[in-house]
């Protein structure tokens, strides 16, 4: 083909073809997904797909000194590059990033179609620039508004393995801070807690975090802690802070905490770095945040939150995004004040004093929060307390339930209810009577969650009797059925509110009691109106959604499609 040009011309051609051919190896041949021997690239590629972006920020890190300055990288390997930044909290260079591979896929031959794709990679980093700021509709809107983002159609297939790294949301640190909490009775410093630093609204956003690691079960979670271990900095520093459960070890300041648990970007750790295997199984059993049959995590800053029984105490609401890559968040249970420590439930606080004791002993600590207190110490010897006892020693009542729930409506559930209301109706006399005394409403809100199994057992009959009437059999008087169920749901819901305020069982309460009060019509308008305010109340603080969203009683109401959510 060289023959018609002169021999100096030819070898001109053939050191410029060669030095050509050099640099399109060196930048990556293909413009997506070729097979060129792209080295560090595909290092890049690789530890996004296996889960190590510290050590994918490090390959790009050594990628960009090798390509250097002055030469433009094609939109693929900005793309890798972008994934690394964004899952190593670096968002505001992801968003440059990937506004570099646009640019690059419009200048390169053949790549214009990848350019809508790489745009809304765009997007979906600049959402999570704004979360990771405090703002966007994940952390400051109704949760169930937002769609996780997904990779976009039309990339090519070899893209999808790494792009799978890409966090689909981003982590947040609000006006919080790790101090030393103290006992209130006697001031003894009492480990390390999560305090405000300013005053926030029920609803805000508290804070929203990554997993350290995350696996399929506890006993899959070691292999996962110890695998992020070997790769990533902040996993080391993670470890190094969290509580392991030896009550001999000098737990590390809060400072230290606070600087390893924010929004800190990740580095590979390097290769000389000393570093002695923490005692993994201690850290789960101390801080893993859930123990199902098909996953469980560790996190950094949510561990630093304490445990509290009761519905005021228990400030943060907890929302475990399995579908977000197992991201946690935590909004304000209610309107809290500067210097509040932050706590949530770590168990089901439902049941007597004696079943959370044990709970919290499996967490390593003996619960004392006020709720505890209160029925260990103030509780026993009282009128109230002893009304209690009365109705948690009718063991008969629910011997009677079991047997009567298979069976079709008949006076026996009638029966069975007056029974049951008898005794819930002595603890609310008794209740009255504390009231005068002093005691407050969450006091009595305790007790009665203690009872709360004889309401549910009256609920039960109540829909027995409801039955009964839908199939002409009436076995007591409708309008007293009615009464009774709106006052069996305000017991319910009472209970629920100073237990686990704001959980699933919480808002369906708080529903059902409102809907049957509205059912019955003007009956009672100040409680209905009250009950329909406690109810969106409700659903604006767990959800984001305020009232006119939420549409009560008409039949775009979205309650029962948001508590469906809650409880998946």
């Amino acid at each position: 083909a060289f023959s018609r040009y002169p021999p100096r011309r030819v070898l001109v051609l053939g050191i410029a073809m060669a030095w050509l051919a050099a640099r399109l190896s060196q930048l990556g041949g293909a413009i997506f997904g070729g097979e060129a021997d792209r080295p560090l690239l595909r290092t890049v590629q690789r530890h996004l797909a296996d889960g190590e972006p510290a050590l994918a920020w490090a390959a790009g890190v050594r990628l960009r000194a090798q390509i250097g300055e002055a030469e433009v990288l094609d939109a693929e390997v900005l793309a890798a590059l972008a994934v690394a930044a964004a899952a190593t909290g670096r968002h505001a260079a992801a968003v440059e990033d990937f506004r570099a591979a646009v640019l690059a896929a419009q200048q390169q031959t053949g790549a214009q179609e990848m350019v809508g794709p790489l745009e809304v990679l765009v997007s979906w980093a600049a959402s999570l620039h704004e979360q990771n700021l405090g703002r966007g509709d994940l952390l400051n809107g109704p949760f169930w508004r937002w769609e996780a983002p997904e990779v976009p159609q039309r990339l090519p297939e070899a893209w999808r393995r790494w792009l799978a790294a890409m966090p689909k949301v981003a982590e947040y640190v609000g006006p919080v801070e790790v101090r030393w909490a103290h006992d209130p009775a006697t001031g003894a410093r009492r480990g390390r807690g999560l305090f405000l630093t300013a005053p926030v609204k029920a609803g805000s956003t508290l804070l929203a975090s990554w997993p350290v690691a995350q696996a399929r079960s506890s006993a899959e979670l070691v292999a996962a802690m110890r695998h992020n271990a070997r790769h990533s900095s902040r996993a080391r520093a993670a470890y190094a802070n969290l509580d392991d459960g030896n009550k001999e070890r000098v737990l590390p300041e809060p400072e230290a905490a606070n600087a390893v648990f924010g929004t800190a970007t990740d580095e590979a750790p390097p290769p000389d770095a000393p570093y002695v295997e923490p005692n993994f199984l201690g850290i789960i059993n101390a801080n893993c945040f859930s123990r199902q049959a098909d996953w469980a995590a560790v996190y950094g800053l949510p561990s630093m939150l304490n445990h509290d029984c009761s519905g005021h105490g228990a400030t943060a609401l907890k929302l475990v995004v399995t579908y977000l890559d197992g991201a946690i968040i935590f909004r304000a249970a209610r309107d809290l004040e500067v210097d509040e420590e932050l706590c949530h439930r770590y168990f089901d606080t439902e049941g007597a004093l004696s079943a959370r004791h044990a709970l919290s002993q499996r967490w390593g600590f003996l619960c004392d929060c006020r709720r505890c207190h209160f029925e260990a110490a103030k509780l026993p010897g009282t009128m109230l307390g002893r009304a209690v006892e009365l109705s948690l020693a009718a063991k008969h009542l629910g011997e009677q339930l079991e047997a009567l729930r298979a069976e079709p409506p008949s006076d026996a559930h009638v029966a069975l209810l007056r029974e049951l209301l008898a005794l819930c109706d002595a603890v609310e006399q008794a209740s009255t009577a504390e009231e005068e005394e002093g005691w407050s409403d969450e006091d009595v809100g305790w007790c009665f969650s203690l009872v709360k199994p004889l309401c549910n057992a009256s609920l039960f009959c109540l829909v027995k009797v409801a039955e009964g009437a839908s199939r002409g059999t009436q076995l007591m008087d409708a309008d007293e059925a009615s009464a009774l169920r709106c006052l069996v749901l305000e017991r319910i819901a009472a209970a629920w509110e100073h237990s686990e305020r704001w959980s699933f069982d919480h808002l369906m309460n708080l529903h059902m009691h409102w809907a049957a009060l509205a059912k019955r019509q003007l009956e009672d308008v100040e409680a209905t109106s009250d009950a329909r305010r406690r109810c969106e109340q409700g659903f604006l603080v767990r959800f984001g959604v305020d009232a006119a969203d939420l549409a009560l009683g008409t039949p775009g109401s979205r309650a029962l499609g948001l508590l469906k959510c809650l409880k998946s």
